[in-house]
């Protein structure tokens, strides 16, 4: 069907909306509406009787829920033409973890967007002047989102300490910003806001931790005179390919120690990809122990027996 304003006065109404809201996640402005055939009248009457919603910016939505990530992130994009969604916002499409341990799955981002020119925030939207480099773009479901690596430097740069922590262990625990990556990206972005922060979580990857919980291990471990094992240790098949990039690794006892982190591992899709790296390295002939936060910080005396009694035999069983 056309468009409402395609109707007689005094006919009713359609309540569809603009065609292309169909390529756009079930996002659109008023002025695709208008452009399709709805009055500025119909447009109100929608708004005032909440069949049309407001998402982000310029962008409505009939959907029954406007905060799914991509239509928020079409609704961003549709506000300023050339506009590039980022940050938190980009975060949210490329599925990272939620800034708040208390809010699993993907985040519901706060909004913003780099331009070109200068503009206002509105409807919720904040406009971000910001350099953009060859690479840093790429298009996802038809949007121009910053790149994965882009956007984890983006907010590596931006939230807390603490939050910044979180997010570059779980980053780090999927490769999605290699060593080489972050040595590069600091390069690029000297005396940028933020480069401090960075240069801090760059110093972790020297000693492999990238979390709390696995600077509290390598601290147990060197207590104990434990030595012989690497961090952020990368294991691969007989083709050479990488298979898993592992928190600690004995070579020479094939013993690998996993930290299981709530960021690093939390949801389905971590939990299933846990399962099967760890049968893939089993299959390779190495032995796998996990270790939590709990244990780590109730139980230190337990977590460096285990790994004793690991390291010198063959085969034990781990204590219950």
């Amino acid at each position: 069907m056309f468009g409402a304003g395609a109707l007689g006065h005094g006919e009713q109404v359609s309540d569809d909306v603009p065609r292309r809201a169909g390529r756009q996640a079930g996002s659109f402005t008023r002025a695709q509406a208008l452009a399709e055939g709805w009055t500025p009248r119909q447009v109100e009457r929608r708004l005032d009787a909440r069949r049309w919603r407001r998402v982000l910016g310029h962008g409505l939505t009939a959907e029954p829920s406007p905060d799914p990530a991509l239509r928020r992130a079409w609704a961003a994009a549709l506000t300023w033409e050339g506009a590039v969604v980022a940050h938190e916002l980009a975060g949210a499409v490329h599925r990272f973890p939620a800034s708040d341990a208390g809010q699993p799955g993907p985040m519901r981002a706060a909004a913003s967007v780099i331009v070109e020119t200068a503009r206002r925030p509105t409807g919720g939207l904040v406009p971000v002047r910001a350099r953009v480099w060859p690479g840093d773009v790429v298009r996802v479901a038809g949007l121009a989102v910053t790149s994965r690596e882009r956007t984890a430097v983006d907010l590596l740069t931006t939230r807390p300490w603490s939050q910044a922590l979180d997010l570059f262990a779980w980053l780090s625990s999927r490769q999605i910003l290699s060593e080489d990556a972050l040595d590069r990206l600091l390069r690029r972005r000297s005396g940028c806001r933020g480069t401090t922060q960075l240069r801090r979580l760059a110093a972790l990857t020297e000693s492999g931790a990238v979390s709390p919980a696995e600077r509290i291990t390598h601290d147990l471990l060197t207590s104990a005179g434990i030595t012989g094992w690497r961090a952020g240790a990368r294991i691969v098949d007989g083709t050479g390919q990488i298979i898993a990039v592992v928190d600690l690794l004995f070579e020479a006892e094939r013993l690998i120690i996993e930290i299981d982190g709530y960021r690093a591992h939390a949801g389905r899709d971590a939990f299933v990809a846990d399962r099967r790296r760890q049968n893939l390295m089993t299959a390779l002939g190495y032995r796998v122990l996990r270790f939590t936060w709990d244990d780590l910080t109730r139980r230190p005396d337990v977590v460096i027996a285990t790994i004793r009694r690991m390291l010198n035999a063959e085969s034990a069983d781990l204590p219950r």
